[in-house]
């Protein structure tokens, strides 16, 4: 993983859980007595290290930096695996008199020992705040984020050398969250909403990748190897990482759980199949070769609250529909194939 990209999945993890600071910061004292209140005087805050400076950079460089920093931070968003959707990306140049205003950002320029200040400070680098919306993949919140979706800000240390790589400082929830996560046509023509329509299309993808034409309880190892592969990725596992990861891993049973039963939240717990433990390394390179089938052509139809998905009239796939105990965990799930 790329250095920015682990930086990035720090940040997004500290800056959407609700944090209303940044780990940097000092946590205020849990000291709540009358007594120590009164005893102890308040700290004095020394003024800001930026309070007399200028702003280094003309209309022109500033708009240079602003276009680098919007262009480099979607660059970083990991779509589609983790975003369905992402808009509204929107960068801002900030001059330093600008920054005591911003909310966190004053906090975490005094404190944060990462902050490439020597360049703020030379006049090499300045500050950009990117905002966008943005909605998850349904895959995602069973990974279990600890933040949810919509408007959100971060802020960019921005080099003027455009050769270098931006730093990313914080993230956060944006106070005017009212986004709504745009409706698919395609999912409301079914009559599903867009996570049970986006799982059912991934659902898809992954059984025609592995070939697969039965239930899971009459699977090879070989073609759970397949399918777990194609899946797998739909859930942030790298197809070449299957291989390396213990027999005894929770995301197997999980995704069949969720693919394969309606159980609200049974995938939480799902046991690993004991198949698992029969693939073999040549079984997993086997899979690894599947990933190259053609999607196929798909042709959705729903009666009677299934959905039927025939794949170019070989095969067909039945779903029921889990409502879920929440929006997000309403899904799809496969109770019955036949090959036409």
């Amino acid at each position: 993983m790329k250095p920015a990209k682990r930086l990035l999945a720090a940040l997004l993890v500290l800056a959407f859980a609700g944090c209303s600071q940044p780990s940097s910061v000092p946590p205020p004292s849990s000291t709540t007595s009358s007594e120590q209140a009164t005893s102890t005087p308040a700290p004095t805050r020394s003024p800001v290290f930026w309070q007399e400076w200028t702003d280094p950079f003309s209309p022109e460089a500033a708009r240079e930096l602003e276009n680098r920093a919007g262009s480099w931070w979607e660059e970083q968003l990991d779509r589609p695996s983790r975003y369905a959707w992402v808009m509204d990306i929107q960068s801002r140049y900030l001059p330093p008199e600008q920054w005591s205003e911003e909310p966190n950002l004053a906090d975490i320029l005094t404190f944060s020992q990462e902050l490439d200040s020597s360049a703020l400070e030379q006049g090499t680098a300045g500050i950009c705040r990117v905002d966008f919306t943005f909605w998850y993949q349904p895959e995602t919140y069973y990974m279990g984020p600890q933040y949810g979706d919509g408007a959100c800000y971060v802020y960019l240390l921005v080099y003027q050398d455009p050769t270098r790589e931006a730093q990313s400082i914080s993230g956060w929830y944006s106070p005017e969250t009212t986004a709504q996560r745009p409706e698919n046509p395609d999912a409301s023509s079914l009559g599903l909403n867009d996570y049970q329509y986006t799982i059912l299309t991934h659902q898809c993808r992954a059984l025609a990748a592995a070939g697969i034409t039965t239930l899971p309880e009459d699977w090879t190892a070989q073609e759970l190897a397949r399918y777990l592969v194609a899946r797998g990725q739909d859930f942030g596992r790298k197809p070449e990482e299957w291989a390396a990861n213990t027999a005894y891993d929770f995301l197997p049973g999980m995704i069949l759980s969720i693919d394969f039963t309606g159980e609200d939240d049974a995938w939480a717990n799902a046991p690993s199949p004991d198949l698992l433990k029969a693939i073999t390394p040549e079984d997993w390179e086997t899979a690894l070769a599947a990933l190259d089938t053609p999607p196929g052509n798909w042709t959705y139809q729903k009666e009677e609250g299934q959905v039927t998905a025939v794949l170019e009239g070989d095969v067909a796939y039945i779903f029921s529909l889990c409502p879920g105990f929440a929006e997000w965990s309403s899904r799809t799930f496969c109770t019955g194939i036949r090959e036409l």
